[in-house]
């Protein structure tokens, strides 16, 4: 815990649970039982009714013009009304295009208004939306469009061409595509029509349905799926885990009691829409009858973004959060010790104030509010998700911020929004992940052969568990701990502090053995060796053949280039001194990476021993990534196996 946070209540045993590691928690108040959704709120579609009646002159969905080749400087908004207008247009159209009650449709887009229309016909009308990245590589686009067995395709412009890939060669059922597009001349159309589908612009589907309006929703239950999620493939084929409207809804109406969303919320919709976090902040949002701005498309525009449309809470992965982080302490590095002093003393000043429930407006007004306003100034709570956070960047940046990092935990086989952290700095816990919210339970299962006797598998229970895997029995047979599909295997494994906060020790699948018989957790202390700020990037590798660890590290250039003296190094020399394993950078690197293993008390088991360099980042493009950032393991095993056998011949320890 640093210093000054203190703990409040966030997990309670259940009504009649022993006091043991082991026990169901609940989130408090709810002991005897937790949180179902009321009757008048069973679906999603019962939610979006309610928004459209609720507020049909606030504006809801906006996004930045783009004129000349550039974005303009302000969001430009559609009411919920017309929203509502433009999802029974769709919808309507839908049907009369050939679709059937509850058929599976798919998108496959950036984050754009269009994909926001697209989940509003989902609820209203009970399609089931099949999810697709748009950095999905041609292998995962391919076997999703083919296994979920979806026969419309909404796309958009930039996607277009991607999928003419696949068409060209792959299996599908695919029988029609709606373009993203305003010009019915886009050569993209003829492209797509060779294939003999029937293809559609997506005006042209808007102006379908309001021809032909239909009379009457259709009934919509909450075991219906909702959508399907595609999980990151970080292990393999990805699977399609089933959103049903049961868990959806319970997740946004867990969220909106427990997460303090408001009706004047401003979501950012920057993560991919794809992904379970992203879809949940959607739904919130849209139900309390709050904005969503979509963003530019471009990331390095992001901060713009932030500015011009000031959000009030953000959904954050920690790599943005550790990318912010990263610039504040580069710029302080470079400044002088006069103002690098100054900024200290006032952190520390605002730390012991914030966290006795304190303001400070000076030492805002001289030094944070800078950092402040580049996220848009208005933020009241970040909620991360997706991975650890360092602990000292979470207490930095809330202080730094006097904004709650509401550091969470969930899954897409859980929906997201369910455990978190509470909306305070004073409780806000780095290094932990809060307690369970309203609509779930937790526990933990032990672990044979796990050097902790208190840490165990994390299993959750309640409303918001999916349905399972879809067309996959034998996979969703094992997600689930019984037969009654009420309690769920995470693969993940927790451990309670002695307050009552989650802390996720690490990923049961990114733990291995090596061959003294020493179980290492990866993605534990990969977290640390990734703070150094000469690595960007680093794959540490063990196995149970092997005695020590070993990595691959893509450096960081512009610390490359200091280390050598330099201003800067050009892509070519940067390139070069990579792919010939640059004796001098390894060296340095690696006692860095000893240095730090040192500072956090790391074992001898747990530190590299040698190391080999890359110059080629690994991306989602490339598919090394997920897109939520975590590494695939199994690809970059296969990738640099040989580097990998490499590096133990040559190493003597």
């Amino acid at each position: 815990m640093g210093s000054g946070i203190s703990a409040t209540t966030v997990s309670v045993l259940a009504e009649g649970e022993p006091d043991s590691p082991f026990s169901i928690r609940r989130c408090p108040g709810y002991a005897k039982g937790i949180y179902k959704n009321p009757p008048e709120f069973q679906t999603m579609q019962d939610l979006e009714l309610h928004s459209f009646k609720n507020y049909p002159d606030s504006p809801s969905l906006g996004y930045r013009k783009k004129v000349d080749g550039k974005f303009e400087r302000e969001f430009v908004f559609k009411t919920f009304k017309e929203c509502e207008e433009i999802a029974r247009a769709i919808g309507s159209a839908f049907y009369h295009i050939g679709l059937k009650d509850k058929e599976f449709f798919g998108v496959y887009s950036e984050n754009r208004m269009e994909w926001g229309h697209c989940i509003d016909v989902s609820a209203l009308f009970g399609f089931c939306l099949v999810s697709l990245y748009d950095s999905f590589g041609l292998e995962n686009l391919s076997f999703i469009i083919g296994h979920s067995k979806v026969q419309t395709l909404i796309v958009s412009e930039v996607c277009a061409s991607k999928l003419c890939q696949i068409l060209s060669k792959d299996k599908h059922e695919l029988k029609r595509v709606i373009v993203i597009t305003e010009d019915n001349e886009n050569k993209v159309l003829d492209d797509i029509r060779q294939y003999q589908l029937e293809v559609y612009t997506w005006n042209q589907l808007l102006e379908i349905g309001r021809q032909h309006p239909v009379a009457s929703l259709p009934k919509v239950d909450k075991e219906d799926p909702h959508y399907i999620c595609y999980s990151s493939g970080t292990t393999g084929t990805p699977k399609g885990v089933i959103i049903s409207h049961r868990s959806q809804t319970s997740n946004t109406l867990n969220c909106w009691k427990e997460l303090d969303f408001r009706r004047d919320e401003r979501h950012l919709s920057y993560l991919p829409l794809p992904h379970v976090f992203e879809r949940i902040g959607y739904s919130v949002t849209h139900f309390v009858g709050g904005r969503i701005g979509f963003y530019s498309g471009n990331i390095r525009l992001l901060t713009e973004d932030m500015q011009i449309f000031k959000p009030t809470h953000l959904n954050a992965v920690p790599r943005v959060i550790s990318r912010i982080n990263d610039v504040v302490m580069k710029k302080l590095a470079n400044s002088s010790s006069i103002t690098r002093g100054f900024f200290w003393a006032s952190w520390y000043w605002k730390r012991f104030w914030v966290t006795h429930g304190y303001e400070t407006p000076l030492s805002d007004r001289l030094v944070f509010n800078n950092i402040k306003n580049n996220t848009g100034g208005a933020i009241r709570s970040f909620i991360i998700g997706g991975a650890a956070l360092d602990p000292s960047v979470h207490e930095f940046m809330q202080v730094a911020l006097d904004t709650p990092m509401r550091v969470g935990y969930g899954l897409s086989e859980i929906g997201a929004g369910n455990i978190c952290n509470p909306l305070s700095v004073i409780h806000s816990r780095p290094g932990t992940v809060g307690g369970p919210l309203c609509n779930c339970e937790v526990r933990l299962e032990p672990l044979e052969d796990y050097d902790d006797p208190l840490a165990g598998e994390i299993i959750m229970g309640g409303e918001c568990l999916c349905s399972g895997y879809l067309y996959d029995q034998e996979a969703t047979d094992k997600l689930f701990c019984n037969a009654e599909h009420t309690w769920l295997h995470t693969g993940d494994i927790g451990k309670w502090d002695q307050y009552g906060y989650l802390m996720v020790v690490d990923r049961m699948r990114s733990i291995f053995k090596l061959s003294q018989g020493e179980y290492v957790a990866a993605d534990l202390i990969t977290e640390i060796y990734q703070s150094l700020h000469i690595i960007d990037q680093i794959f540490v590798y063990g196995d149970s053949t092997r005695s020590f660890l070993v990595g691959v590290v893509v450096p960081n250039k512009e610390e490359t280039a200091i280390f050598f003296g330099k201003d800067k190094i050009t892509d070519e020399e940067f390139i070069k001194l990579c792919e010939e394993n640059n004796k001098q950078l390894r060296a340095k690197i690696l006692k860095d990476l000893d240095d730090i293993a040192n500072e956090k008390k790391l074992t001898g088991f747990q530190k590299i021993k040698a190391i080999c360099l890359e110059h080629d980042p690994w991306t989602v493009t490339n598919d090394l990534m997920t897109p939520t950032f975590k590494l695939k393991r199994k690809k970059l095993t296969a990738k640099y196996l040989n580097q990998i056998d490499k590096l133990y011949a040559e190493t003597v320890i």
